[in-house]
């Protein structure tokens, strides 16, 4: 995984993301999308 492209999308995400979703953003669990 490419930390600065994680860490954009997750930034991007996170404002949406409900809290049972939050391990979705995780870097071994996330995917671009």
């Amino acid at each position: 995984v490419d930390p600065q492209t994680w860490l954009a999308d997750v930034l991007a995400k996170l404002p949406a993301t409900t809290p049972s979703r939050l391990p979705d953003l995780l870097p071994w669990n996330w995917k671009t999308k």
